[in-house]
């Protein structure tokens, strides 16, 4: 049986608990009290939200979307003015001024390093000077979202990219998160690429006939398969071929053969790197939860559920059968802002 698949109940704390891995300023308890306002920060590969809340009683006071912030996929300059704006945009529609922002937290996807950090803070000291700025990978964020702050379990990101992350209290481990250039495999850049391959190999006669196809040339809005080859190298940001991986999910409930098979191999790369993680954190035969955050593993379509997130999950069992789905309804830029 596949394990539980669950949605945490919407709502948090006004007062978190500590995270080993958090400032002590994140709790609302600890904020400057004469700042009226928080900002969280969910940036990734496709796209970023910024949340503004008021400290005064949490509630959620804006919210701004924005494009890439990921400097690895669209360059730093670009990835700078993204989050700039994106920040600009939710203050403006708060009605704030960034002197009344006390702290602001950014969960950031492609951010490992202290390099990585020192950059994000660089950027976001242009728009909020004053504030105190936390810097973290997103993968960080979507635990604390989906737990409440406990930082026990495993984090299974597939968006643009992926990775997979785990914390067991003080101790961590990560597999996965490398780019495309290494693969990434799981991830909506790498199902885009097998999509292309097998759309590739249908034209050639070397695979077979595939419905993917029909989708791609609709998507892609090119007269023939010879016509993306154009369309791929026009571009080099990952998000334009990560945006062919719902494709997938909408051929095989079509019930065609390539798709089916992407997205098996592609729940297959994203369990295997999860066991992985487990096994590092010897919590492989222990009741975890595998929380699931990027667009291929939480968003259905219209013909029916998730197709990767049903894969992923037997796979996952195989590995780790005391292990549970959970989908988290807290948004991440909302959990940070907390």
């Amino acid at each position: 049986a596949a394990p539980h698949i669950a949605k945490r109940t919407r709502g948090r704390s006004r007062n978190p608990p500590p995270l080993p891995f958090f400032p002590a300023a994140v709790g609302y308890s600890q904020i400057d009290t004469m700042a009226k306002y928080v900002v969280g920060v969910d940036g990734g590969g496709t796209k970023t939200e910024v949340a503004v809340l008021a400290v005064a009683d949490g509630k959620e006071v804006a919210v701004a979307l924005g494009p890439c912030t990921n400097q690895n996929s669209i360059g730093k300059d670009k990835a700078a003015a993204n989050l700039q704006s994106t920040l600009q945009s939710a203050l403006a529609k708060a009605g704030v001024s960034d002197d009344n922002i006390a702290s602001c937290c950014l969960c950031m996807a492609g951010v490992d390093r202290d390099q990585d950090r020192a950059l994000i803070t660089e950027w976001t000291r242009a728009v909020l000077p004053s504030a105190d700025l936390l810097v973290y990978n997103d993968a960080v964020g979507a635990l604390a979202a989906a737990t409440g702050g406990d930082m026990f379990g495993i984090v299974a990101v597939s968006g643009t990219g992926m990775i997979a992350v785990g914390y067991n209290k003080s101790k961590t481990k990560r597999a996965g998160g490398w780019g495309p250039v290494f693969g990434d495999h799981g991830s909506g850049y790498d199902i885009g690429v097998q999509i292309l391959r097998a759309v590739g190999r249908a034209e050639d006669g070397s695979g077979p006939e595939t419905a993917l196809t029909k989708h791609v040339l609709e998507h892609t809005k090119v007269e023939s398969v010879r016509d993306l080859i154009s369309w791929a190298y026009a571009d080099g940001a990952w998000d334009r071929i990560a945006a062919l991986a719902p494709l997938a999910k909408v051929c095989k409930a079509e019930g065609d053969a390539e798709a089916t098979r992407i997205l098996a191999e592609a729940a297959a790369e994203l369990a295997g790197a999860v066991a992985t993680v487990a096994k590092s954190l010897d919590i492989d035969q222990s009741e975890v939860p595998i929380v699931v955050c990027g667009g291929n593993l939480t968003k259905g379509n219209e013909n029916g559920p998730n197709a990767l997130l049903a894969a992923f999950s037997d796979e996952v069992h195989k590995f780790i059968p005391k292990s549970s789905i959970v989908i988290p309804e807290v948004s991440l830029d909302e959990y940070a802002a907390t």
